[in-house]
């Protein structure tokens, strides 16, 4: 019970980071383009 509910949490976690590093990604993207695009 406690294996599978950290395994949830675990599953959760790294969802959670991905999302968090493709917003991450994605306005670096738009920054570097809006930069780049300004030069």
């Amino acid at each position: 019970m406690i294996k599978k509910l950290f395994f949830y949490y675990f599953v959760f976690y790294i969802e959670i980071n991905k999302s968090a590093i493709n917003c991450l990604i994605n306005s670096y993207c738009y920054f570097y383009s809006a930069y780049t695009v300004r030069l």
